[in-house]
């Protein structure tokens, strides 16, 4: 009777001991992604990576984003298994529709032999979209647009307004000329140029009129700025 009870103590002993002992751990994976400023309109990626430190393999059944839409997976995610010591790492992206801050959750669903799920915490600010640095290019597409359309034409009349037009737009070619040889120095000056003789001023003349006079200009020294002329 006295041994049936000693066996029956060490038995509760032992089944505490299992009930009591520490779990493993299971699936590590950092506790927040910080996508940072973000334009609106364009998008920042990211890895997150899922390890297993735990004894026994892992199998990641699904993830799933709960909050705001504009954080989303960057691939398809297919079920895989994670063995001990192994780490998988997860696209994820982030592309604001709006200003401000933005949050959302994903959630890592896995297994092994019971259920389980990982939260990892998403941020992000949608920021103002800044406009692409004017380019030569663009400047001569304007130009082009603006003649086609009569809302810049040559100063006076006759052949001498579209000589004029012509002169300006041939400083614009050489501008383009020297950038795409590497000579900024005669670029700067050539913009200048173009600069002084469309900026409303008697002295030197100007060699263009109308209303998209002004923009020219504007666009002339956002490049001169951009190219250290300034």
């Amino acid at each position: 009777m006295k041994k049936s009870k000693l066996l029956s103590v060490c038995f509760l002993i032992v089944i505490s001991f299992f009930v009591s002992a520490p779990v493993q751990a299971q699936i590590e994976v950092e506790p927040t992604k910080n996508f940072g400023d973000v334009p609106v309109g364009d998008y920042a990626s990211a890895f997150l990576t899922i390890m297993n430190s735990g004894c026994e393999p892992y199998f990641i059944t699904s993830l799933g984003i709960n909050g705001n839409g504009d954080f989303g997976l960057k691939d398809p995610f297919s079920p895989c298994e994670i063995h001990n010591g192994e780490e998988i790492d997860i696209g994820v992206i982030f592309t604001p529709s709006v200003l401000g801050h933005a949050t959302a959750e994903i959630a890592i669903n896995w297994t092994n032999g019971g259920c389980g799920v990982s939260y990892v915490l998403l941020t992000g600010v949608g920021v103002e979209a800044q406009p692409a640095p004017v380019t030569i290019e663009d400047i001569l597409s304007f130009f082009d647009a603006s003649a086609a359309n009569i809302t810049i034409a040559g100063e006076g009349s006759g052949n001498s307004a579209g000589n004029k037009l012509n002169a300006l737009r041939n400083m614009l070619v050489k501008v383009s000329y020297f950038i795409s040889e590497g000579n900024y120095e005669d670029a700067c000056e050539q913009l200048n140029d173009v600069y002084i003789h469309c900026d409303g001023q008697l002295n030197p003349p100007d060699f263009v009129q109308g209303p998209s006079t002004a923009t020219l200009c504007s666009m002339v020294l956002d490049l001169m700025q951009i190219m250290g002329c300034l």
